[in-house]
C-alpha cells in the first residue's frame, strides 16, 4: 500500500514518523510522497496549541471528505479517543508505534480502534530522514505543569539505551545526514528511568561520530531548567565537544516567580536567569545560542507579572524566543481556572512580540560585518557552529549540502544572519573558530 505521512508538531513527533515509515516499508508498504498519490495518509499529530488541533481537525475532516483513509497517531491522538468513532478509522498513540502495520489495515477497511500501550522504542527499524535526521531519545518527563496537555498524551518517562541511540547514529551517517537532532519531551530527563544523563549520552554521540569536516553536527533538544541546573558543570563540558552545536533550549515560560509557581513549574526564573548567564559565560556570550520559550495570558497573570515577562526578555536577551498565547487544554489543571478575556491576552501577545523582534535583531546585528563559517544543512540555509541562521542568498547549487561555506554578514533578520556571496572553506573542523 501506498502510504504518506503528514506530521504536525515537535522534532520528536518527527522522529516518530522515522520510525513509522521504517516500519511501514518493513512490512512491505511503499512511501508516497503527497496525499493524492497515496492509497492511505498517517497523521501524526500535535496538541501543544488550541490553533495547531484546529488545524489537523480541519486537515482530517478534509480527508474525510474526500474519501481517504487514514490513521491518526500522535499526541492528539492520546488525548482525544474519540476520534476513533468520529472519523471511523484507528487511533494510534504516541508509544504504540509498532501497532502501525496492524493501525493502516485497520484503517483500510474503515475500523474504528484505538490502539493505547507504553510499549518501548529500542530496537526498531531505522528509517534515515536526509538531510536532518531527527532521532528520538526519550518521551514523557517528571514535571506536572498545569498547563500541559503533552504530560497526558505521553504520561511516561521511557529514555531509549544509550547503545540504540549509537546505532541509529552510525545508519545516519552513511546516508548524507549533515544534521542530527536529538529530540525528546523533555531531553533533560534523560536516563532517569535507565540509570544514566543526558551529560553521559553526549559523550558517547561525540564518541560515536569521526571527525570527518565537522559533519555531521547535533543538536540538542529542550531540557527544563531544573534538569539543566541538577546536570551541572558536566553537561556544560560535553556540550563544547566537537560535533555538538553551542545551543541550549531551556524552557523558562514566565519571568514572574508567582506565576511560575502558579504553573507548578519545577525551577524558578531566577533559575533560568543564572543558567543562561553561566552558559554565556563558559561558551563566551556571542558562541551560544540560548532558546526559550515564553507564554503570555496564563490565567493568573497581572499586568505586573507581564511587566516582569518583558523585564526577563530585555534582561537575559535570549537569541530565540518561542512565544506563544496561553490557550486551555483540555484535561489540565489551568483549564479549570478563570480564563483571561481574549482581548488582554492578544494585546500582551503584540507587545511581547514587539520586544522579542526588537531584541533578537539587536542580537544579531553584532553579527554585520563579521566573518563567519556555516554548515550547509538545507537549501539556501546553513547553521554557524553556535546554530545561529544563515541565510545564503549566493547562486545554490546542490553540491553545498553538508559543505562548510565561509561569508561576511551582510545583513539580518530577527531570524537569521544573511550573506550575499559565499566560499568553500576547507576546514577539516570548526575547532580553530570556536
Amino acid at each position: 500500500m501506498r502510504i504518506f505521512f503528514k506530521t504536525y508538531g515537535c522534532t520528536l513527533n518527527k522522529a516518530d514518523t522515522a520510525k513509522m515509515k521504517a516500519l511501514a516499508i518493513e512490512k512491505g508498504h511503499s512511501l508516497a510522497n503527497n496525499e493524492e498519490e497515496a492509497e492511505l495518509v498517517v497523521v501524526n499529530t500535535c496538541t501543544v496549541k488550541a490553533a495547531t488541533e484546529s488545524k489537523i481537525c480541519h486537515y482530517l475532516k478534509s480527508l474525510k471528505k474526500e474519501g481517504k483513509k487514514f490513521v491518526v497517531g500522535g499526541c492528539l491522538s492520546a488525548v482525544d479517543k474519540g476520534l476513533a468513532k468520529q472519523f471511523n478509522t484507528a487511533i494510534l498513540n504516541p508509544y504504540d508505534l509498532g501497532a502501525i502495520d496492524e493501525a493502516i489495515q485497520e484503517a483500510n477497511r474503515r475500523q474504528a480502534k484505538v490502539h493505547f500501550s507504553l510499549q518501548r522504542k529500542d530496537a526498531l527499524p531505522i528509517h534515515i530522514e536526509r538531510p536532518i535526521h531527527p532521532i528520538g531519545i526519550q518521551e514523557g518527563c517528571t514535571s506536572h505543569c498545569t498547563f500541559c496537555q503533552t504530560k497526558l498524551a505521553r504520561p511516561k518517562l521511557q529514555s531509549r539505551s544509550i547503545e540504540d541511540i549509537k546505532r541509529e547514529i552510525k545508519a545516519a551517517m552513511g546516508e548524507d545526514v549533515v544534521e542530527i537532532d536529538l529530540a525528546g519531551t523533555d531531553t533533560g530527563a534523560y536516563g532517569l528511568d535507565i540509570g544514566t544523563d543526558l551529560a553521559h549520552l553526549l559523550e558517547a554521540v561525540e564518541q560515536t561520530i569521526p571527525t570527518i569536516k565537522g559533519r555531521p553536527m547535533v543538536r540538542v533538544g529542550m531540557a527544563n531548567p531544573h534538569h539543566i541546573k541538577r546536570l551541572g558543570a558536566g553537561l556544560v563540558e560535553v556540550m563544547k565537544a566537537k560535533h555538538i552545536y553551542n545551543f541550549l533550549h531551556t524552557s523558562v515560560q514566565t519571568g514572574s516567580e508567582k506565576v511560575a509557581k502558579e504553573m507548578r513549574r519545577d525551577h524558578t526564573v531566577k533559575d533560568f536567569v543564572d543558567i543562561a548567564k553561566a552558559y554565556k559565560k563558559a561558551f563566551g556570550e556571542r558562541n551560544i545560542t540560548v532558546e526559550t520559550d515564553i507564554i503570555v495570558g496564563y490565567p493568573t497573570e497581572t499586568e505586573e507579572d507581564f511587566e516582569k515577562t518583558l523585564h526577563l526578555i530585555e534582561h537575559v536577551a535570549p537569541d530565540v524566543i518561542n512565544l506563544s498565547k496561553f490557550t486551555p487544554r483540555k484535561g489540565t489543571v489551568a483549564a479549570q481556572l478563570k480564563q483571561l478575556p481574549t482581548e488582554t491576552i492578544k494585546k500582551r501577545s503584540v507587545e511581547a512580540a514587539r520586544l522579542i523582534k526588537e531584541v533578537h535583531e539587536r542580537r544579531n546585528e553584532w553579527w554585520i560585518g563579521k566573518e563567519v563559517e556555516a554548515l550547509v544543512t538545507e537549501k539556501g540555509k546553513g547553521r554557524l557552529y553556535n546554530y545561529k541562521q544563515l541565510v545564503i542568498k549566493d547562486e545554490w547549487n546542490d553540491n553545498l549540502m553538508g559543505k562548510h561555506i565561509a561569508c561576511v554578514v551582510d545583513s539580518v533578520t530577527h531570524t537569521s544572519l544573511i550573506c550575499k556571496k559565499h566560499s568553500l572553506t576547507i576546514r577539516e573542523d570548526w575547532e580553530a573558530v570556536r
